[in-house]
């Protein structure tokens, strides 16, 4: 099963003319095995409730966005024999619901005029009561969660879907690091022990637990403005601990612990199996420059150097940063 939200501009918005496409009145029906109508107060009579989300739509000046939502949700051929007509007008609630559009007036037809049965849904936006306009946020998360549950209620094929959880990629500070110093960091590593860090932390049923799961990896807990970061134990590196794991937010794991406590003293005697090497940047010689100790032998020419003269901080600076063992004018 999945599902889409079929959109169109404002100006071609028409009601009238999408639920009678879903009706099929055009053809006869010759396309359409059944449709209804739902959410309004002429239930029983087909035109007539669309006749009242025209009125209601009319309501509504100040909007200049659509006031249809058309959704269409396609099934598996194999899974056509399962699908009765109760269980369609359950699979329309369904949606209706998670959307929140279950008070809003609707028309929903079945059509099998393709390879596989799908099911039109147009739902007006505009409240039939309070008169405003409906816009669900990031629906299509919400569809594909849907569907689903849908599939496991219903005994239907399970499709793949959205992959919401896939692993979050490093921020840019943690790229620059790895760029710049060629080492591993943090980020990297917790990343590399997430799938033996989230059993663990699943299992633990307090904030010592949760401290022992991570300090087990040479990790620690810590509160930071709002939420939560994962540091080392050594104070010195941190990341944003939802960035590695939703699961790990500050909001998540206090609803499973309650208010956060702080890791105790036990946790600093707790030796972890896999200490994370302390950053460091190291210049490492190569053959140009472990070999050369002067100014090229054109520059050196004629200008020898005034060993008079200070040598100045920014010079010793410049022979640390780089490396080499130069001659200064």
């Amino acid at each position: 099963m999945i599902s889409r939200r079929i959109t169109c501009q404002p100006e071609n918005d028409r009601y009238r003319r999408l639920a009678l496409y879903i009706a099929d009145a055009g053809h006869k029906g010759e396309k359409a095995l059944l449709s209804w109508c739902a959410g309004g107060w002429s239930e029983d009579d087909y035109e007539l409730a669309i006749k009242e989300v025209e009125l209601v739509q009319a309501t509504n000046v100040r909007t200049t966005k659509e006031k249809t939502y058309h959704l269409l949700v396609s099934f598996r051929p194999e899974d056509e024999d399962k699908l009765t007509p109760e269980f369609l007008r359950d699979i329309e609630l369904e949606f209706a619901r998670a959307l929140g559009l279950e008070e809003h007036q609707r028309h929903a037809g079945v059509h099998k005029n393709t390879d596989n049965l799908h099911l039109h849904v147009a739902i007006n936006l505009i409240h039939p009561e309070r008169r405003t306009r409906h816009e669900p946020f990031r629906d299509f998360w919400i569809r594909d969660k849907l569907c689903r549950e849908l599939e496991r209620r219903y005994g239907l094929t399970i499709d793949p879907g959205r992959q919401p959880d896939k692993i979050a990629t490093a921020p840019d500070p943690a790229k620059a690091f790895e760029a710049h110093s060629g080492q591993e960091s943090l980020f990297s590593y917790a990343r590399k022990h997430l799938e033996s860090l989230r059993p663990a932390l699943a299992q633990a049923k307090s904030w010592p637990e949760a401290h022992r799961a991570f300090g087990k990896y040479g990790l620690t807990l810590k509160l930071h403005g709002n939420g939560l970061v994962v540091q080392d134990l050594s104070g010195r590196q941190a990341i944003k601990a939802s960035a590695l794991d939703r699961d790990f937010s500050k909001a998540r794991l206090e609803k499973r612990f309650g208010v956060f406590q702080a890791p105790g003293p036990d946790l600093a005697a707790l030796k972890p199996e896999q200490p994370i090497a302390p950053p460091r940047c190291k210049w490492k010689p190569t053959e140009e420059n472990s070999t050369t100790n002067t100014w090229p032998p054109g520059i050196n020419a004629g200008r020898p150097w005034n060993r008079s003269k200070p040598r100045k901080a920014a010079f010793w600076r410049f022979t640390a940063v780089s490396g080499k063992n130069i001659e200064p004018r």
